[in-house]
């Protein structure tokens, strides 16, 4: 039962880096501004891009923050994914060590 404690640990600060992501975001975003020491390009854009997004802005940072929509929905998933995944695990286990043993 080591497993569900480290499980139920891991959630709550995977909760808190989602939540936070955005603010994250610009606290990284202005700190690499400073420190580059120059303004930060835009990338180019492609006239046809089929396999990923080609984000129609001419901002730099918002042009960036759309990988903390990527973050915030992988994030998302990975505690939906442990929240399906590990509870019936947990309740599985937990009923089987309460069942007595006939000896």
């Amino acid at each position: 039962m080591k497993c569900a404690n480290e499980i139920s640990s891991v959630q709550p600060i995977l909760g808190d880096y989602r939540e936070n992501a955005c603010e994250d975001f610009k606290k990284i975003f202005e700190t690499t501004e400073k420190l580059s020491g120059f303004p930060l390009p835009v990338p180019r854009k492609v006239r046809r891009q089929i396999p990923r997004g080609n984000y129609e802005t001419n901002d730099v940072e918002t042009y960036y923050q759309q990988a903390v929509a990527i973050y915030v929905a992988y994030a998302d998933g990975l505690i939906q994914e442990l929240n399906g995944r590990f509870n019936e695990h947990f309740k599985t286990a937990a009923n089987r060590q309460q069942v007595p043993r006939n000896r």
